[in-house]
Protein backbone atom coordinates (compact mmCIF):
# COMPACT_ATOMS: atom_id res chain seq x y z
CA UNK A 1 0.00 0.00 0.00
CA UNK A 2 1.91 3.12 -1.09
CA UNK A 3 -0.88 5.73 -0.24
CA UNK A 4 -0.40 7.16 3.40
CA UNK A 5 -3.45 6.66 4.95
CA UNK A 6 -4.28 8.21 8.29
CA UNK A 7 -5.08 6.44 11.42
CA UNK A 8 -6.91 7.62 14.56
CA UNK A 9 -5.98 5.44 17.83
CA UNK A 10 -8.45 5.11 20.86
CA UNK A 11 -6.18 3.33 23.29
CA UNK A 12 -5.59 4.98 26.87
CA UNK A 13 -2.27 2.20 27.47
CA UNK A 14 0.37 4.44 25.98
CA UNK A 15 2.38 0.74 25.48
CA UNK A 16 -0.52 -0.79 23.88
CA UNK A 17 -1.03 2.28 21.24
CA UNK A 18 2.58 1.65 20.39
CA UNK A 19 1.94 -2.10 19.92
CA UNK A 20 -0.42 -1.37 17.68
CA UNK A 21 1.88 1.57 15.54
CA UNK A 22 4.40 -1.34 15.66
CA UNK A 23 2.47 -3.94 14.34
CA UNK A 24 1.15 -1.37 11.47
CA UNK A 25 4.44 -0.86 10.68
CA UNK A 26 5.86 -4.74 10.44
CA UNK A 27 2.64 -5.15 7.74
CA UNK A 28 4.64 -2.34 5.28
CA UNK A 29 1.23 -0.14 6.40
CA UNK A 30 2.09 3.62 5.36
CA UNK A 31 0.17 5.42 7.51
CA UNK A 32 0.05 8.73 9.77
CA UNK A 33 -1.50 8.37 13.20
CA UNK A 34 -2.75 10.21 16.64
CA UNK A 35 -3.52 8.70 19.76
CA UNK A 36 -6.61 9.68 21.59
CA UNK A 37 -7.31 8.60 25.24
CA UNK A 38 -10.43 10.29 25.74
CA UNK A 39 -13.63 11.06 24.50
CA UNK A 40 -13.03 14.91 23.94
CA UNK A 41 -10.14 14.96 22.19
CA UNK A 42 -11.46 11.53 20.32
CA UNK A 43 -13.94 14.17 18.94
CA UNK A 44 -11.63 16.52 18.48
CA UNK A 45 -9.40 14.48 16.44
CA UNK A 46 -12.00 13.15 14.31
CA UNK A 47 -12.62 16.42 13.09
CA UNK A 48 -9.66 17.78 12.78
CA UNK A 49 -7.25 14.77 12.01
CA UNK A 50 -9.60 13.27 9.47
CA UNK A 51 -8.54 9.55 9.83
CA UNK A 52 -9.19 7.16 7.35
CA UNK A 53 -9.51 4.49 9.80
CA UNK A 54 -10.71 4.59 13.75
CA UNK A 55 -8.60 2.03 15.65
CA UNK A 56 -10.51 1.96 19.05
CA UNK A 57 -10.25 0.35 22.53
CA UNK A 58 -13.60 -1.49 23.84
CA UNK A 59 -13.39 -0.60 27.10
CA UNK A 60 -11.65 3.51 28.09
CA UNK A 61 -12.14 5.14 31.96
CA UNK A 62 -15.24 6.82 30.68
CA UNK A 63 -16.25 6.78 27.53
CA UNK A 64 -16.39 2.88 25.62
CA UNK A 65 -15.77 1.52 21.79
CA UNK A 66 -19.39 1.25 21.70
CA UNK A 67 -19.97 4.80 22.08
CA UNK A 68 -16.94 5.90 19.71
CA UNK A 69 -18.86 3.55 16.77
CA UNK A 70 -22.13 5.05 17.23
CA UNK A 71 -20.59 8.52 17.17
CA UNK A 72 -18.52 7.45 14.05
CA UNK A 73 -21.46 6.04 12.28
CA UNK A 74 -23.46 9.48 13.43
CA UNK A 75 -20.71 11.87 11.98
CA UNK A 76 -18.52 10.52 9.41
CA UNK A 77 -20.23 6.98 8.62
CA UNK A 78 -17.71 6.26 5.81
CA UNK A 79 -14.70 5.82 7.85
CA UNK A 80 -14.08 2.34 8.78
CA UNK A 81 -13.86 1.19 12.96
CA UNK A 82 -11.70 -1.38 13.78
CA UNK A 83 -12.53 -2.85 17.63
CA UNK A 84 -8.65 -3.40 19.24
CA UNK A 85 -9.49 -4.91 22.62
CA UNK A 86 -7.67 -7.42 25.68
CA UNK A 87 -10.92 -8.85 25.55
CA UNK A 88 -14.33 -9.64 24.06
CA UNK A 89 -16.89 -12.00 24.33
CA UNK A 90 -19.30 -13.27 21.35
CA UNK A 91 -22.34 -11.47 22.16
CA UNK A 92 -20.12 -8.17 22.53
CA UNK A 93 -18.28 -8.56 19.21
CA UNK A 94 -21.48 -9.32 17.21
CA UNK A 95 -23.53 -5.93 18.60
CA UNK A 96 -19.71 -4.11 17.70
CA UNK A 97 -20.67 -5.08 13.90
CA UNK A 98 -24.07 -4.61 13.96
CA UNK A 99 -23.69 -0.89 15.11
CA UNK A 100 -21.31 -0.51 12.28
CA UNK A 101 -17.66 -2.05 13.02
CA UNK A 102 -15.79 -3.49 10.55
CA UNK A 103 -13.96 -5.97 12.57
CA UNK A 104 -12.21 -6.77 15.80
CA UNK A 105 -8.65 -7.45 16.71
CA UNK A 106 -7.49 -8.82 20.06
CA UNK A 107 -4.33 -7.49 21.64
CA UNK A 108 -3.27 -11.41 22.28
CA UNK A 109 -3.22 -12.04 18.43
CA UNK A 110 -1.99 -8.59 17.33
CA UNK A 111 -0.60 -10.25 13.87
CA UNK A 112 -4.03 -9.98 12.21
CA UNK A 113 -4.10 -6.51 12.92
CA UNK A 114 -2.20 -5.36 9.47
CA UNK A 115 -4.89 -7.63 7.39
CA UNK A 116 -7.64 -6.13 9.33
CA UNK A 117 -6.55 -3.20 8.62
CA UNK A 118 -5.52 -3.28 5.03
CA UNK A 119 -9.50 -5.46 3.98
CA UNK A 120 -10.99 -2.00 6.10
CA UNK A 121 -8.91 0.90 4.01
CA UNK A 122 -9.72 -1.64 0.66
CA UNK A 123 -13.86 -1.63 1.60
CA UNK A 124 -13.31 1.89 2.45
CA UNK A 125 -11.61 2.85 -1.55
CA UNK A 126 -14.38 0.67 -3.03
CA UNK A 127 -17.07 2.22 -1.58
CA UNK A 128 -15.76 5.96 -1.78
CA UNK A 129 -15.14 4.63 -5.67
CA UNK A 130 -18.95 3.19 -5.58
CA UNK A 131 -20.68 6.15 -4.03
CA UNK A 132 -18.37 8.45 -7.15
CA UNK A 133 -19.47 6.22 -9.70
CA UNK A 134 -23.19 6.92 -9.13
CA UNK A 135 -22.62 10.21 -8.32
CA UNK A 136 -21.25 10.48 -12.15
CA UNK A 137 -24.18 8.33 -13.24
CA UNK A 138 -26.62 10.47 -11.63
CA UNK A 139 -24.85 13.82 -13.03
CA UNK A 140 -24.98 12.17 -16.94
CA UNK A 141 -28.62 10.81 -15.88
CA UNK A 142 -29.21 14.76 -14.98
CA UNK A 143 -27.45 15.94 -18.27
CA UNK A 144 -29.15 13.49 -20.76
CA UNK A 145 -32.77 14.41 -19.09
CA UNK A 146 -32.19 18.14 -19.83
CA UNK A 147 -30.96 17.94 -23.01
CA UNK A 148 -32.91 16.79 -26.72
CA UNK A 149 -30.80 13.37 -26.54
CA UNK A 150 -32.72 9.86 -25.23
CA UNK A 151 -30.41 7.50 -23.88
CA UNK A 152 -31.18 3.90 -24.54
CA UNK A 153 -29.77 0.36 -23.50
CA UNK A 154 -31.06 -2.70 -25.63
CA UNK A 155 -30.64 -6.21 -25.14
CA UNK A 156 -28.88 -8.06 -28.27
CA UNK A 157 -32.33 -9.96 -29.27
CA UNK A 158 -35.44 -9.92 -31.42
CA UNK A 159 -36.87 -6.45 -31.40
CA UNK A 160 -34.27 -5.19 -28.94
CA UNK A 161 -35.65 -5.40 -25.38
CA UNK A 162 -34.74 -2.48 -23.46
CA UNK A 163 -33.17 -2.13 -20.51
CA UNK A 164 -32.49 1.29 -19.82
CA UNK A 165 -34.11 4.41 -20.94
CA UNK A 166 -33.32 8.14 -19.86
CA UNK A 167 -36.50 9.58 -18.12
CA UNK A 168 -36.62 11.96 -21.19
CA UNK A 169 -37.95 9.31 -23.44
CA UNK A 170 -41.49 10.17 -23.47
CA UNK A 171 -40.42 14.21 -25.01
CA UNK A 172 -39.94 12.00 -28.05
CA UNK A 173 -41.70 8.17 -28.00
CA UNK A 174 -44.76 9.32 -25.96
CA UNK A 175 -44.13 6.52 -24.28
CA UNK A 176 -42.68 6.29 -20.14
CA UNK A 177 -39.46 4.69 -19.75
CA UNK A 178 -41.31 2.05 -17.73
CA UNK A 179 -43.25 1.05 -20.85
CA UNK A 180 -40.35 0.20 -22.43
CA UNK A 181 -38.43 -0.95 -19.04
CA UNK A 182 -41.53 -3.75 -18.09
CA UNK A 183 -41.17 -5.66 -21.64
CA UNK A 184 -44.63 -3.98 -22.41
CA UNK A 185 -43.06 -2.13 -25.63
CA UNK A 186 -40.22 -3.14 -27.27
CA UNK A 187 -37.77 -1.02 -29.17
CA UNK A 188 -38.46 -2.50 -32.56
CA UNK A 189 -42.13 -2.15 -32.67
CA UNK A 190 -42.18 1.50 -32.69
CA UNK A 191 -39.57 1.51 -35.34
CA UNK A 192 -41.72 2.42 -38.67
CA UNK A 193 -42.81 -0.68 -40.90
CA UNK A 194 -41.00 0.67 -43.41
CA UNK A 195 -37.76 1.21 -42.00
CA UNK A 196 -37.30 -1.85 -39.69
CA UNK A 197 -35.87 -3.76 -42.15
CA UNK A 198 -32.99 -1.19 -43.35
CA UNK A 199 -32.12 -0.88 -39.27
CA UNK A 200 -32.41 -4.13 -38.84
CA UNK A 201 -29.74 -4.97 -41.40
CA UNK A 202 -27.61 -1.73 -40.23
CA UNK A 203 -27.06 -3.64 -37.13
CA UNK A 204 -26.64 -7.18 -38.40
CA UNK A 205 -23.48 -5.39 -40.71
CA UNK A 206 -21.35 -3.86 -38.30
CA UNK A 207 -22.22 -6.72 -35.38
CA UNK A 208 -20.39 -9.44 -37.79
CA UNK A 209 -17.32 -7.66 -37.46
CA UNK A 210 -15.80 -7.35 -34.06
CA UNK A 211 -13.81 -4.29 -34.82
CA UNK A 212 -17.05 -1.98 -34.86
CA UNK A 213 -17.39 -0.37 -31.74
CA UNK A 214 -20.12 2.20 -32.29
CA UNK A 215 -22.06 3.63 -35.75
CA UNK A 216 -24.73 5.26 -36.75
CA UNK A 217 -27.72 4.46 -38.61
CA UNK A 218 -28.93 6.14 -41.09
CA UNK A 219 -31.61 8.32 -40.19
CA UNK A 220 -35.04 6.32 -39.64
CA UNK A 221 -38.71 6.77 -38.89
CA UNK A 222 -40.47 5.78 -35.24
CA UNK A 223 -43.87 6.19 -34.37
CA UNK A 224 -45.16 7.60 -31.26
CA UNK A 225 -47.67 6.45 -28.96
CA UNK A 226 -49.95 8.61 -30.27
CA UNK A 227 -49.50 7.46 -34.10
CA UNK A 228 -47.24 10.87 -34.84
CA UNK A 229 -44.32 9.84 -37.22
CA UNK A 230 -40.88 10.91 -36.06
CA UNK A 231 -37.66 11.11 -37.95
CA UNK A 232 -34.68 10.06 -35.53
CA UNK A 233 -30.82 9.91 -35.65
CA UNK A 234 -29.28 7.03 -33.90
CA UNK A 235 -25.90 6.83 -32.64
CA UNK A 236 -25.00 3.25 -31.39
CA UNK A 237 -22.62 1.40 -29.22
CA UNK A 238 -21.75 -2.45 -29.44
CA UNK A 239 -21.51 -4.27 -25.63
CA UNK A 240 -19.31 -7.23 -25.92
CA UNK A 241 -18.26 -9.46 -23.23
CA UNK A 242 -14.87 -10.87 -21.98
CA UNK A 243 -15.62 -13.21 -25.43
CA UNK A 244 -16.70 -11.01 -27.46
CA UNK A 245 -20.07 -12.06 -27.49
CA UNK A 246 -22.24 -9.40 -28.41
CA UNK A 247 -24.35 -8.25 -24.56
CA UNK A 248 -26.21 -5.45 -25.35
CA UNK A 249 -26.10 -2.04 -27.59
CA UNK A 250 -26.39 1.22 -26.37
CA UNK A 251 -27.80 4.24 -28.28
CA UNK A 252 -28.10 8.00 -27.94
CA UNK A 253 -30.99 9.10 -29.84
CA UNK A 254 -32.22 12.58 -31.06
CA UNK A 255 -34.99 13.86 -32.86
CA UNK A 256 -34.11 15.00 -36.43
CA UNK A 257 -37.65 15.73 -37.51
CA UNK A 258 -37.87 19.28 -38.26
CA UNK A 259 -34.56 19.32 -40.02
CA UNK A 260 -35.35 16.24 -42.51
CA UNK A 261 -39.08 17.92 -43.30
CA UNK A 262 -37.15 21.58 -43.63
CA UNK A 263 -34.97 19.12 -46.12
CA UNK A 264 -37.83 17.61 -48.05
CA UNK A 265 -39.60 21.29 -47.95
CA UNK A 266 -36.27 22.67 -49.20
CA UNK A 267 -36.04 19.63 -51.65
CA UNK A 268 -39.36 20.17 -53.16
CA UNK A 269 -39.84 23.91 -53.66
CA UNK A 270 -36.03 23.15 -55.68
CA UNK A 271 -37.85 20.93 -58.12
CA UNK A 272 -40.82 23.17 -58.42
CA UNK A 273 -38.07 25.98 -59.59
CA UNK A 274 -36.65 24.06 -61.44
CA UNK A 275 -39.77 23.11 -63.44
CA UNK A 276 -41.26 26.33 -63.43
CA UNK A 277 -37.70 27.36 -65.43
CA UNK A 278 -38.77 24.76 -68.38
CA UNK A 279 -41.95 26.47 -68.55
CA UNK A 280 -40.58 30.10 -69.12
CA UNK A 281 -41.12 31.30 -72.70
CA UNK A 282 -38.89 34.46 -74.29
CA UNK A 283 -41.15 36.42 -76.83
CA UNK A 284 -39.44 38.82 -79.19
CA UNK A 285 -41.90 41.95 -79.45
CA UNK A 286 -40.70 43.07 -82.56
CA UNK A 287 -41.71 39.94 -84.46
Amino acid sequence: MNEQFRILILEDVSEDAELIVDELKLHGINFLFKVVANEEDFKKELNKFEPDLLLSDFSLPMFTGLEAIKYIQKVKPETPVIIVTGSINEETAVMCMKLGADDYVLKTNLTRLGVAVKSALEKKKLKVQKKEAYAALEKAARIINNSPAVAFIWEYKKNWPVKYVSENVQTIFGYSANDFISGNVSYGEVIHKDDIKRVKNESEFFSRGKDYVNFVHRPYRIITKSGEIKWVKDLTGIIRNDVDDIVSMEGILIDITKEIVLEQETERFARIFEESLNEIYVFDVDT
